[in-house]
């Protein structure tokens, strides 16, 4: 056989290994549907509105990616851009900042809502939240194939699949960009759940391996992916009421919070001070992707 057909058959398995890696990512336990997101919609528009640490570190995150954006060529003023997986419109918002058109999309028709309403407390008209199942979607159907300069996705479950991603790329006519988490870590949470529940339940490291599977596919196809990092990492105080013990509970959602509430409790007051405030280190480290879907077409 042919060296160079050799080379190019080894290229193909390796690439078949990424997307089968991509396909097989697990889930955070969490449940996806339309219900269960808004249902967290509320409680997630109330924390980036009323908890000022919460609210700087994503507007932080939301201002760097969008300059990364910028400094790339994207995000001009005849860009039309599409957000999948928007949650409450953060990134749309500051998306249309600069550009000529934005659209958010989400399962959750309660994120799409608080996402409009944040748009209009800023006077942006060049946004719009649409509720969809991107997984479902036609894009044809939609006229959304070959419609956006970015196609934009940020730690979404709509891009679970290999046929999602390829479905994002089909609606690019220019660029693509994701981010997905390269570690997360709490201290508090990984200390006082690991003590107190059984292993059944106790948390498992968070799924990792979307960034660099996706650079290795995108790499494989002739993309010319280009990388960039960005670390929140936040040492922080927090009151410990139940509304806290209550989100400790996240990075364990299979395990049964009547019959464990009170023991995380106990364990994280334990660890509080005399005024009832416990300090908790956190980091969240993101890989960006960004790809030109022109390259290997």
């Amino acid at each position: 056989m042919c060296p160079i057909f050799i080379v190019m058959e080894f290229l193909e398995k390796e690439k078949e290994h990424f997307i089968d890696l991509w396909n097989s990512r697990k889930s955070s336990g969490m449940s996806h549907t339309k219900e269960a997101w808004d249902k967290r919609s509320s409680g997630w528009v109330s924390s980036l509105n009323e908890e000022k640490n919460v609210a700087e570190r994503s507007e932080r995150r939301v201002r760097e990616t969008a300059e990364f954006l910028r400094s790339r060529g994207v995000l001009q003023s005849s860009d039309t851009v599409i957000d999948i997986g928007c949650g409450p419109g953060r990134f749309a918002a500051e998306f249309a900042r600069t550009s000529g058109m934005v659209y958010g999309i989400d399962i959750s028709p309660q994120m799409c809502c608080y996402g409009a309403e944040h748009a209009l407390s800023l006077g942006l008209d060049n946004v719009k939240f649409l509720p969809c199942d991107f997984q479902k979607t036609d894009i044809d159907e939609m006229g959304w194939r070959d419609r956006f300069d970015l196609v934009f996705s940020s730690i979404t479950p709509a891009m679970s699949s290999y046929e999602s991603l390829r479905k994002s790329e089909n609606m690019s006519r220019k660029y693509c960009f994701q981010s997905n988490y390269t570690k997360v870590t709490d201290s508090l949470c990984d200390e006082v759940l690991t003590e107190v529940l059984p292993p059944e339940f106790r948390p498992t490291p968070r799924e990792i391996r979307s960034f660099y599977v996706l650079f290795n596919i995108l790499l494989l196809e002739g993309k010319c992916p280009e990388t960039r990092y960005y670390a929140d990492i936040d040492d922080h105080k927090f009151y410990v009421d139940d509304a806290f013990v209550e989100k400790t509970f996240r990075f364990a959602p299979k395990a049964p919070k009547e019959q464990y509430f009170e023991k995380v409790r106990d364990a994280i007051l334990r660890r509080a001070d005399s005024e009832g405030f416990v300090e908790v280190h956190r980091e969240w480290h993101y890989g960006w992707i960004l790809w030109d879907v022109r390259n290997g077409r």
